[in-house]
């Protein structure tokens, strides 16, 4: 009986939970007076979407092209939604994903 129960508390978080926080870390940005960007996104987001929203609204406007997402230390693939990441690792409130900078054109960022 409570293995049932927790598998419908599990079906439960899944379906309440429509978006999720992630805590973007830029290792460059960190020298400067930038923190951690703190982007919610809803689950249904591709990790496409989260770098065109890195694009818009990070402090240093990095290009998608240049981006390069860094979780637990593997590369995320553009085509894997945030769903797929969340059912990974439940029970995290905020995910910290390193952000890479593949082009020359932060150096700004550097004091």
């Amino acid at each position: 009986p409570l293995a049932g129960m927790k598998e419908t508390e599990e079906i439960v978080k899944s379906e309440i939970c429509t978006s999720m926080t992630f805590i973007i870390r830029c290792p460059a940005a960190l020298t400067s007076t930038f923190q951690d960007y703190p982007v919610t996104l809803p689950v249904t987001s591709a990790v496409a979407d989260l770098k065109a929203h890195i694009e818009r609204e990070h402090p240093c406007r990095p290009m998608v092209d240049d981006q390069r997402l860094v979780f637990r230390g593997q590369l995320l693939n553009d085509r894997l939604s945030l769903r797929e990441i969340m059912q990974k690792y439940p029970g995290e409130d905020a995910l910290i994903v390193h952000l890479v900078l593949r082009s020359g054109n932060y150096d700004v960022l550097l004091d």
